[in-house]
C-alpha cells in the first residue's frame, strides 16, 4: 500500500512472491533482505536500495544463500520493472554452501537478473565470495536486464558455477 523503510534486514527462508506494486523498499543501515532459503521472485515496478553512513561496504542490498555448512538452495528472480540498487554496498551477492567434506554441489545458489541493479559505490552490482569450498551459484542475466557499477566490475563471480550474460553489462 505504501513504501516500506527498513531499519534491519528482512531473512526470508520460504518461496515468497514480493511485488512491489509501484513501491519502493528502502533499507537504512542496514541489508534489505537476505534470503536463506527458498526461491523468492520480486516484480512489480519499484525498486529496493539500502544506503545510511551505518551500512558496511562489505554488505549488499540482497544476499542469497548462507555461505554456512549448515546452508539450503536459494533463489532470487528479479523482474523486468524491478530495480536493486545502492551507493553504499554490493548490489546482490550470492553464497553458495560451505561443503567442508570437499563435495560440490550443482548451483544450489541462484541469481536471475530481469530488471536493473544499479551500483555507484566502489563495489560490484552482483557478486560471490569466491571461495573454492562453496558450492557452485548459478547467475542469469537475461535479455533486457541492465547490470551496472560506475566504480567497480558489474560482475565479480570467481567461484564455482556458471554466469550466463544475455543482457546489459557495463563496469568500470
Amino acid at each position: 500500500m505504501s513504501d516500506i523503510a527498513l531499519t534491519s534486514t528482512q531473512v526470508i527462508a520460504k518461496n515468497l512472491t514480493i511485488d512491489l506494486n509501484g513501491k519502493n523498499i528502502t533499507a537504512t543501515n542496514a541489508r534489505a533482505l537476505h534470503i536463506k532459503n527458498g526461491e523468492v521472485t520480486i516484480t512489480g515496478e519499484g525498486r529496493i536500495s539500502a544506503n545510511g553512513a551505518g551500512l558496511d561496504a562489505d554488505s549488499s542490498v540482497i544476499r542469497v544463500g548462507d555461505g554456512s555448512t549448515n546452508g539450503a538452495a536459494a533463489k532470487l528472480t528479479i523482474d523486468k520493472d524491478v530495480t536493486v540498487s545502492t551507493d553504499k554496498c554490493y548490489g546482490i551477492t550470492a553464497f553458495g554452501v560451505n561443503n567442508t567434506d570437499g563435495k560440490l554441489e550443482t548451483s544450489d545458489i541462484e541469481v536471475v537478473v530481469k530488471g536493473t541493479v544499479s551500483v555507484t559505490s566502489e563495489r560490484n552490482a552482483i557478486a560471490g565470495n569466491g571461495n573454492s569450498r562453496n558450492s557452485a551459484t548459478k547467475v542469469t542475466i537475461e535479455k533486457g536486464a541492465n547490470v551496472t557499477s560506475e566504480k567497480d566490475y558489474a560482475i565479480y563471480h570467481p567461484g564455482n558455477g556458471t554466469l550466463t550474460v544475455n543482457g546489459k553489462v557495463r563496469g568500470k
